[in-house]
């Protein structure tokens, strides 16, 4: 399971929105043993992101540290769908007019390029469906547990 932590911004009905500091790297990367997402993170500057959570803890409210997780089965299918089908349906199509249909340069770059196209249409229905099901969205793990970790702040009138 891939963890991050997060601040969560508003609660709705089963869910949360958070929000997750996305320029800081692993402790390896911020002590530069690690592969240099830490220092190429503080190079380039990037905004904070929100993201939708699952949610069944009680209790939640805006400010409160939280962990989130993913399935890294799930990232690992996702990313091997993104890349490996838009990529499989332009050699299937090239292929398909190169041997097949013995056709010209041009024709086998067009084939190419209708493969790939098709390939970015059937990623984006399966990338849909994944979304309607809930099964690429975060959930909320736990509390986290820190320094500031379950700390509420009141503000001073």
């Amino acid at each position: 399971m891939l963890e991050e932590q997060a601040t969560v911004v508003s609660v709705e009905a089963g869910a949360v929105w958070v929000e997750a500091d996305r320029r800081k790297g692993c402790e390896r990367c911020e002590a530069g043993q690690g592969c240099g997402g830490g220092v190429l993170g503080k190079l380039i500057v990037r905004r904070s992101s929100r993201v939708r959570a699952l949610n069944q803890l009680p209790g939640l409210v805006p400010g409160d540290e939280v962990v989130l997780g993913l399935d890294e089965g799930l990232l690992v299918r996702g990313s091997l769908m993104a890349y490996l089908m838009p990529l499989l349906c332009m050699l299937a199509a090239a292929f398909f007019a190169e041997f097949v249909l013995q056709s010209v340069d041009l024709a086998v770059a067009a084939f190419g390029l209708f493969g790939l196209g098709t390939g970015l249409l059937l990623l984006r229905a399966y990338s849909y469906r994944l979304a309607q099901r809930g099964e690429m969205q975060p959930r909320v793990l736990r509390r986290a547990q820190g320094i500031n970790a379950g700390c509420r702040v009141q503000p001073v009138n």
